[in-house]
């Protein structure tokens, strides 16, 4: 009674099962992955399995050639020393494109399981010769095939951001499994759910996209062999054609995205109402340093924040250069009150505000464009000038050296901020969503 070990592609599972009822029919023992669950564990139980064994069936279709997990099994064998029993169960192969090695062993005939079948069978099972023992020292196990995309669904369902290198690298690996007949689907899968990753970046999207057009599902993949490996070349990384960073992309607009646009208007409009009628508090007991001050820290806080519910790659840092960016622009708007005679008005703070906040964007969303810029900029100022063309004040009190922002009421500071608000913030968060998704490219 020999033990028996069956290599096969996970799309003759129903035949292997019946190959291995008739080979224990026969008086042999036979085993054969029935999970396929991958991993690096259970990659060591398949050689250790391989090694203990005395016959390695190889079933041989129009597709084992192209499965990485069936060419390492068999490698491992032959460098064993193993017999190597293949048994044919499909049309469509050619001995001539075999492995040479593979190709010299007469093969069984299982295309029809028949009663001649197993007659066939059993007849190549008494010519097996006897186990050789195991060489020694070992050959080096063969690595865990790239069928087995566990490790790689990690990486592409990771929370956390992936940089271009961590990206580009994912993507040849994916390529690279595309290859194997077993993984193509469950590939693809992966390639599409990488896809849809706001941090993705613009080449890297591209070429995701080429990949997906070229390829197709593992039932029609062309049969190859041992041989017919692809060249390494094919796997390089386009790199970018200029030296500036890649342009980042996000996923198609979705309700959910929408939602998160909507959540980050109404998060922006209602903190410019509080925090003007806050800051104009504060201007009323006698503090208009500390409400302009509070102005730019606040206000520059809640942009970044609704800014980061848009697009939550933004990092903590490029947080506070939002921040820093609204609540210097305030200190300065300071001056002539503290009587250092600098004219710079209430509405050149809005102004320099907005165009920092463009600038800042821009580095986070390198495909921010200067017209984008501009109009951040001019969406934070557009909102206060109309807001004090209806309180008569001149455009050079404006810019330079009116505050009257404090000396209204309540119920219009309130008013005035959520008009800025949604003015301001809702046009900074419409270019910023254009941009962002400018160079998706639709699957």
């Amino acid at each position: 009674m020999s033990k028996v070990f069956i290599s096969y592609i996970r799309q003759s599972e129903a035949i292997a099962r019946n190959l291995a009822n008739d080979i224990e029919a026969l008086g042999h023992t036979a085993w054969f992955d029935q999970e396929l669950s991958g991993g690096q564990i259970w990659w060591d139980q398949i050689l250790a399995t391989i090694r203990n064994c005395d016959v390695f069936v190889f079933v041989l279709d129009s597709e084992a050639m192209n499965s990485s997990a069936c060419k390492s099994e068999y490698g491992y064998a032959a460098d064993l020393g193993k017999s190597i029993l293949p048994v044919l169960v499909s049309e469509g192969v050619s001995t001539k494109l075999l492995p040479p090695a593979l190709s010299q062993i007469q093969f069984v005939d299982y295309r029809k399981r028949d009663r001649d079948a197993v007659l066939r069978l059993a007849r190549a099972f008494t010519t097996v010769p006897p186990p050789n023992p195991l060489p020694d020292p070992l050959p080096p196990p063969p690595e865990v095939p790239l069928s087995y995309l566990g490790s790689l669904s990690e990486q592409v369902e990771a929370t956390s951001i992936l940089s271009y290198e961590k990206q580009s690298a994912l993507v040849v690996d994916l390529r690279r499994s595309l290859r194997d007949i077993e993984a193509a689907d469950d590939t693809r899968t992966l390639l599409e759910r990488l896809r849809k990753r706001r941090d993705l970046f613009a080449t890297v999207a591209e070429e995701i996209d080429e990949l997906l057009r070229n390829t197709r599902k593992a039932s029609s993949a062309p049969f190859r062999t041992f041989e017919q490996e692809p060249p390494p070349g094919d796997l390089s990384q386009k790199a970018p054609s200029s030296g500036h960073p890649p342009r980042s992309v996000m996923a198609t607009v979705t309700t959910s995205d929408k939602r998160k646009m909507l959540l980050a208007t109404l998060l922006v409009t209602i903190g410019w109402s509080v925090i003007l009628l806050v800051s104009g508090s504060i201007a009323h007991a006698g503090g208009s340093v500390i409400g302009l001050l509070f102005i730019g820290v606040i206000g520059g806080l809640i942009n970044a924040l609704a800014l980061q519910l848009m697009h939550p790659s933004i990092t903590r840092k490029q947080v506070l250069l939002v921040t820093g960016g609204w609540a210097i622009p305030f200190f300065f708007c300071t001056f002539p009150i503290r009587g250092f005679g600098m004219p710079f008005g209430w509405g050149s703070a809005w102004a320099m505000a907005g165009l920092i906040t463009g600038l800042v964007l821009r580095r986070v969303e390198p495909s921010v464009q200067g017209r984008q810029v501009l109009l951040i900029s001019a969406g934070w100022i557009i909102g206060p000038i109309i807001d004090n063309f209806f309180s008569g004040v001149s455009m050079v009190s404006f810019f330079f050296y009116d505050y009257s922002i404090f000396y209204r009421n309540g119920l219009h500071l309130t008013l005035s901020g959520a008009f800025i608000g949604a003015v301001g913030g809702g046009g900074m968060l419409w270019q910023f969503s254009r941009a962002t998704s400018a160079h998706n490219v639709t699957n």
